[in-house]
């Protein structure tokens, strides 16, 4: 009885910092904000791919196409993330960065969170510069999913995680 009531409280804590992560992120709309992870589907293709965007410049994407108030634009960005549905869109702007799958880094991703932060950022969070920007992209997809939220700095243009 114990073990099941533990598993019920890891399985809320963890809903509970999924939500909260999701709100820091969508309702961060400086210039730069954090990155969210988006699926998307191109009117002329059959696949949907999935994407890091910064979500201010997401937010600006979108609103090119249709006028959203943040607060509509949160909730309507939540529910796709939530329900994993992509973003039907005609083109893509420059600040989308396709997240490409790569064994090494999953490989990493396996070992968890922590063996993870220190393989890719240094002691300060701040993404180490060994990678290239599609492996960056797949970086921060992996600390997105774990619920680690990560910008990119605006006056040194480093990638680092949230603390």
């Amino acid at each position: 009885m114990k073990g099941i009531l533990i598993s019920y409280i890891m399985v809320v804590l963890f809903a509970t910092d999924k939500l909260d992560y999701l709100d820091e992120a969508l309702s961060d709309f400086k210039e730069k904000s954090c990155f969210i992870v988006v699926k998307v589907k191109l009117a002329k293709s059959s696949t949907t791919k999935t994407y890091i965007i910064e979500n201010d410049d997401l937010y600006l994407f979108l609103n090119e196409k249709k006028t959203k108030k943040e607060a509509d634009y949160t909730s309507y960005m939540r529910r796709k993330i939530e329900n994993n549905k992509p973003l039907k869109l005609k083109s893509l702007s420059r600040d989308f960065r396709e997240v490409i799958e790569s064994d090494v880094i999953e490989s990493d991703a396996q070992k968890g969170l922590d063996h993870f932060v220190k393989t890719y950022f240094d002691s300060s969070g701040v993404l180490k510069n060994n990678s290239t920007a599609q492996e960056n992209a797949l970086i921060i997809k992996k600390m997105f999913d774990w619920g680690v939220l990560c910008s990119i700095d605006d006056e040194t243009g480093y990638w680092y995680m949230h603390k």
